[in-house]
């Protein structure tokens, strides 16, 4: 959809390798790309502390940019984040897979936008995802779930079955 707008994605601004944690590029790269197409945000912050730009939808989750590098940037969803009147970001648990999903957006090389979870898991099987969401998961490891998520992408943007988690 932001496609259509807003050109090819391959062209879109993908910021700076050398300023790849800079938020008001990631609140600038939010307004112009994706804005438009998900409208239920409810807050958005600019988190200096931690170099995140944050947005808070009316279904209780939340989505935070974490780097915009010049070829790709980094969402972490938060599918039961709670919002706070401080507008601030708290989750019970921080359980990677469980409370959080690490994403890539970036260019395709036939122009569109690409979705992933890091270029390592590509050559992974499921099963050897399964292994590496279950560790992060034990590790508690705040903001990746990056391995979770690539089965969930994997299995049409829904959670597998044989998902390791139980939610």
């Amino acid at each position: 959809m932001s496609e259509v707008k807003n050109g090819a994605c391959r062209y879109w601004d993908w910021g700076d390798i050398n300023n790849h944690r800079d938020i008001e590029i990631m609140e600038k790269w939010w307004n112009t790309y994706l804005k438009d197409f998900l409208p239920n945000v409810i807050a958005s912050k600019k988190d200096y502390g931690n170099d995140a730009y944050k947005l808070y939808f009316k279904d209780g989750s939340a989505l935070t940019i974490e780097a915009i590098s010049g070829t790709y940037i980094i969402f972490i969803i938060y599918p039961q984040a709670k919002f706070s009147k401080s507008n601030t970001l708290e989750l019970s648990t921080e359980k990677a897979g469980k409370d959080s999903f690490k994403f890539l957006i970036y260019p395709n090389s036939n122009n569109g936008c690409k979705i992933t979870t890091s270029i390592t898991v590509r050559t992974m099987d499921n099963e050897e995802l399964k292994t590496k969401c279950l560790e992060e998961y034990k590790k508690e490891r705040y903001g990746s779930g990056g391995y979770c998520a690539e089965l969930i992408i994997r299995n049409g943007w829904k959670i597998p079955d044989d998902y390791p988690i139980r939610l």
